[in-house]
């Protein structure tokens, strides 16, 4: 047995009922709630930790101690159906690339497995960088040797 017309308009909800004549248009989102909603992204579809680290690479650059860096532009491909999409792909002024991978304070273990992985596979220098209460940012280990030490985030 179904909902009564009457029941449907009490719970507001009769324009919704098959009975209703006229359009069917599901009530408005009243503007409270609107502006209740915390966004989690921000223009560039960044995370407060990456817009963080955002601003750190604009100081770096600003600085001269690095060339260029984008947000989300450069896939890298780890095995069939499995890419990873560095957070930070970042140009030195001798123009090396490097790519850098934002994380908050706790890193779940399928990103940190992730992070390892493409460490070794691919002979960029891939940097990890954790904010918790300030900026840690680590070479992450590879088979490969990049040359002279990468100091730009010291």
């Amino acid at each position: 047995m179904g909902l009564s017309y009457a029941d449907a308009c009490r719970l507001g909800i009769g324009h919704l009922h098959p009975d209703a004549t006229g359009p069917r248009v599901p009530l408005a989102l009243s503007s409270t709630t609107e502006k209740t909603r915390i966004p989690t992204k921000n223009a560039k579809g960044q995370n407060k930790t990456e817009a963080r680290f955002d601003a750190r690479l604009a100081e770096l650059k600003e600085d001269g101690r690095i060339k260029h860096y984008e947000f989300e532009t450069i896939r890298l491909r780890m095995a069939d159906r499995t890419w990873l999409l560095p957070d930070f792909p970042i140009w030195l002024p001798d123009d090396r690339l490097i790519f850098a991978e934002v994380k908050g304070a706790y890193i779940r273990e399928d990103a940190m497995i992730k992070i390892k992985t493409i460490a070794e596979i691919h002979r960029f220098p891939f940097f990890l960088a954790v904010y918790d209460k300030g900026w840690h940012v680590r070479l992450m280990p590879s088979r490969w040797d990049h040359g002279e030490r990468i100091t730009i985030f010291e």
